[in-house]
């Protein structure tokens, strides 16, 4: 199984190491000559919880987010949006995922991990020498 990683990932972000891991693949375009599985689906089981992870080359479409349910609500990631629902929230037609949370992209020094070793010496870099004085 190589490509429900991102998933697993998430889950292990969130929860930490499940206790028990179940996984099935399948290949379902048996029409091509793929060498591996093109969909899986992996159970990743903790003491309060359930993590389900789908990965496939067979949707018609990409889902591409990630769905996160507590007992104090939901939230919804896709690409550009979030969205949060609390648990006792009556449904709502209009906005069945919740209420849209705002996203505010992290500067650009931050995000580019290169960019913490250009020159001239970005904010991050100084921020590092203020707090973590190299010798």
């Amino acid at each position: 199984m190589d490509f429900a990683s991102y998933g697993a990932e998430w889950a292990m972000w969130l929860k930490g190491r499940p206790q028990k891991v179940f996984a099935y693949n399948i290949k379902l375009k048996t029409s091509r000559d793929y060498l591996v599985d093109d969909d899986s689906t992996l159970l990743l089981e903790y003491a309060d919880a359930t993590a389900v992870i789908q990965a496939s080359w067979n949707w018609p479409r990409n889902k591409g987010q990630v769905e996160v349910y507590g007992p104090k609500g939901s939230l919804l990631a896709t690409k550009d949006e979030l969205f949060s629902q609390p648990a006792d929230a009556p449904d709502d037609p209009k906005m069945p995922y919740g209420a849209p949370l705002p996203l505010n992209p992290a500067p650009h020094e931050t995000s580019n991990p290169i960019g913490l070793f250009r020159r001239p010496q970005s904010a991050m870099t100084n921020l590092l020498k203020i707090h973590c004085p190299l010798k």
